[in-house]
């Protein structure tokens, strides 16, 4: 009994050093896109406070992409060690995420003053960027809670699964070929997959049904076509580093898709399901 004891113990600390490595290539990547990003906000011109605002959203936008990703590895090891998601397993992670945030008022208004180094900003203004910026901590705050505890939910109720490593979308030949697609929908499957196994199902699977009803709609081919060619895009952006990714692209393949469905109902409804996967993907991988 006591040796079984011990080797659960174990695996258990074993699973969880792992995570530690993984939280530590998912920290240093993201402090990467944070500064490569800050670079980039110096280079714009404009006031001095107006600068600080800008490093300040971006340093909530790498925080919260943080905590996202830890929540994920955390939910994908789970599913190997349940030893992770306990009552009180989930509650120690918890204290963890929330020290990521800024919830402490002195603790904000120390990072806006930090990024206000060497910049002409008044105390008056420093403490009304701090006060400005306190919704978006508030807001990962309420998104964590909300995840930690449909986890809790979920491995307790034994909801969750192993999700499928490879994804492929479902057309018939005959559509393929009809709209032209071989090539476009090669790369996009290949896109859904790459996503899946990094662990990004939730906009791999909204990209992989998504694009199937677009296929099985009434619309023009020519219109299918042109909307499947921009959600292909959009995979293809999704599976590049944040750095790499070109907001441009991205949002005119969005508002393409948006536009060109505007008429059709059920793909209007369709895509109030799986856009905001779509979308909430693109604002924490943003470059």
């Amino acid at each position: 009994m006591g040796g079984h004891l011990f080797s659960v113990e174990r695996r258990l600390a074993e699973f969880q050093q792992f995570e530690r490595l993984k939280y530590s290539e998912l920290e240093k990547a993201k402090r990467k896109e944070f500064e490569f990003k800050s670079s980039r906000l110096g280079a714009i011109p404009g006031q001095d406070c107006d600068m600080v605002s800008r490093l300040v959203d971006a340093w909530q936008d790498c925080q919260a992409a943080i905590v996202e990703g830890w929540i994920d590895i955390r939910q994908d090891l789970a599913m190997k060690e349940p030893g992770l998601v306990t009552d009180n397993e989930l509650t120690l992670f918890q204290g963890q995420l929330e020290s990521l945030v800024m919830v402490d008022q002195n603790h904000r208004l120390e990072k806006v003053q930090q990024f206000a180094r060497g910049r002409e900003c008044s105390p008056t203004a420093l403490l009304a960027i701090a006060e400005q910026s306190k919704p978006a901590d508030y807001e990962t705050l309420a998104r964590m809670r909300n995840r930690i505890a449909q986890m809790r939910i979920e491995f307790r109720n034994a909801l969750h699964q192993l999700p499928e490593k490879n994804v492929k979308i479902e057309l018939n030949n005959s559509t393929i070929n009809q709209l032209n697609l071989g090539n476009v929908m090669g790369d996009m499957n290949n896109s859904v997959t790459s996503l899946q196994q990094a662990g990004h199902a939730e906009i791999a699977q909204a990209l992989k049904h998504f694009t199937e009803q677009v296929a099985a709609s009434d619309l023009p081919a020519d219109t299918k076509k042109e909307i499947i060619e921009n959600l292909a895009l959009v995979g293809e952006q999704a599976v590049l580093p944040s750095e790499k990714m070109k907001t441009g692209p991205i949002k005119a393949a969005l508002s393409y898709v948006t536009t060109a469905i505007t008429a059709t109902k059920p793909l209007l409804d369709l895509w109030k399901t799986f856009g905001p996967a779509i979308e909430e993907f693109f604002k924490h991988h943003h470059p």
